[in-house]
């Protein structure tokens, strides 16, 4: 009988121990990450924050320096024609533009320390005309150089066959000698005193 009894409680016991199992089994298991890995991840999102807040700053602190607006960068703006400053603008590297235009109460200003270089280029990029504003010179190299004034007469021309003034026939070709194409008035004709006059 003693025996029978073990026997039981043992097939008892043992069925609780099952049956626990199986619950135990059926239960949903947590789902993510822990330990080490959790920490690695925290991390990770903490340089990520603290890297995006220093790129903010840094973004924040070009705006302010460089003062972007709406409408452009400070003095320059951006319009639908191309671009206008206001106030003096400094150009460190080389211009490339279409149009230079002053506004029309204010006169358009060119300041260098060391000369003022205008080339003029054709379609392969060759330079056809130079134009120099030096410390003490001003010289230009072209074929042809002319003068008008306000209505658009020629007053001076300078060209390989000489120098003409105005609409007079006179021409300088360069070896001391001039050249009169017209009549000629003039109250006196004086020559060398040394040599006879030709």
């Amino acid at each position: 009988m003693g025996k029978g009894r073990s026997r039981t409680s043992n097939d008892n016991s043992n069925y609780h121990a099952d049956r626990d199992t199986e619950l135990l089994d059926d239960r949903p298991q947590p789902v993510g990450i822990y330990g080490w890995r959790k920490r690695c991840l925290y991390g990770f999102i903490l340089l990520l924050v603290i890297l995006t807040v220093l790129n903010l700053a840094l973004l924040v602190w070009m705006l302010r320096v460089l003062n972007f607006n709406w409408d452009g960068i400070k003095n320059v703006k951006f319009t639908e024609d191309g671009m206008r400053t206001e106030g003096q603008v400094e150009f460190l590297d080389s211009l490339y533009t279409e149009n230079i235009q002053s506004l029309q109460s204010t006169a358009l200003k060119i300041d260098s320390s060391r000369g003022v270089y205008i080339r003029a280029r054709n379609e392969d990029n060759n330079i056809t005309n130079h134009f120099v504003i030096a410390n003490k010179t001003v010289s230009s190299r072209c074929q042809l150089f002319e003068i008008k004034n306000s209505k658009g007469q020629t007053k001076l021309s300078v060209s390989n066959n000489g120098v003409k003034f105005g609409n007079m026939d006179v021409t300088f070709t360069g070896s001391s000698k001039v050249n009169f194409t017209g009549s000629i008035a003039t109250p006196n004709v004086r020559g060398p005193v040394s040599e006879p006059l030709r």
